[in-house]
């Protein structure tokens, strides 16, 4: 009897264990979700940093075009990652919408110039002599 309690108390200690490390684990380990949302955050982030060199736009602009960017890439992959939507045509629309934010955002110089650069109309090559 007192071998069974022991047993018992033993066994009662290794599972509290297991589900503390368990726990553990579950803690520290990252969301894939996250880490996607964590690249398009970066993508986002560098993106805006490159036209900002090159456009010449200030850092109140940069912050909107940084959220604005972000939510269009998210959107993006979620409309891609849709199995029953109509995905070119939800990203035709995104894009459009985020022209619109753009337009806001950005005087129509600098508008002028993000699409350029955008679209590869204008690209940014050195100049060899």
């Amino acid at each position: 009897m007192v071998c069974q309690k022991k047993k018992m108390t033993q066994m009662k200690k290794n599972l509290f264990l297991l589900f503390a490390l368990l726990f553990v684990a579950a803690t520290f380990a990252q969301n894939p979700a996250n880490i996607i949302s964590d690249a398009l955050q970066r993508s986002a982030q560098s993106t805006v940093q490159e036209m900002q060199q090159l456009i010449r736009f200030n850092d109140y602009q940069a912050n909107q075009l940084k959220t604005v960017q972000f939510q269009f890439l998210l959107d993006v992959r979620n409309a891609e990652n849709c199995t029953f939507c109509n995905s070119r045509r939800r990203i035709e629309r995104l894009k459009q919408q985020r022209d619109a934010a753009l337009q806001q955002i950005l005087t129509r110089e600098q508008y002028i110039k993000w699409n350029a650069v955008e679209n590869d109309i204008i690209q940014d090559i050195p100049v060899r002599l």
